[in-house]
């Protein structure tokens, strides 16, 4: 399996993009596509490889195959969870819904393991807040379950 120069130069494309999604970053349209829609993501990836394996660009196919794992670990990981993804976003739309109770914090007391109950995300007059269970759960609790919470 020999390059061809073709293929060489096809191949410092790949790492040029590789290393400029290094320093800069993978866009966030990119980004939001392999964590909205994984498997058109992926198919669309793989024809790409195809291509290039096709067109006889075996170091081409391989560079593009490490491309896409480090931007599938990049969506995975780090952007999904990040203030930009799209994680993010679905949060802030929910902060709007009428059923979210804004003023509750929830993300910062279970940070600061303060969070004593569920609060309901919607209202329902008729139940109180769930109290968490805890790991390893009290006897309190445990008596709790046996009774169905009466």
């Amino acid at each position: 399996m020999l390059a061809t120069s073709k293929d060489i130069q096809a191949s410092v494309v790949v790492i040029a993009l590789y290393a400029f999604t290094a320093i800069v970053g993978t866009p966030h349209v990119v980004l939001d596509a392999l964590v909205a829609q994984p498997m058109f993501a992926r198919i669309l990836w793989l024809s790409v490889i195809v291509y290039a394996l096709y067109c006889k660009f075996y170091l081409t196919a391989v560079f593009l195959v490490v491309l896409g794992i480090r931007a599938t670990f990049d969506a995975d990981m780090s952007y999904a969870f990040s203030h930009d993804g799209i994680l993010a976003k679905y949060a802030a739309l929910q902060k709007n819904d009428p059923r979210f109770d804004a003023s509750s914090e929830i993300d910062l007391k279970m940070a600061n393991e303060t969070l004593a109950y569920d609060p309901a995300r919607w209202l329902d007059p008729g139940r109180s807040p769930i109290p968490l269970l805890l790991f390893p759960p009290t006897p309190e609790q445990l008596s709790l379950i046996g009774n169905n919470g009466k």
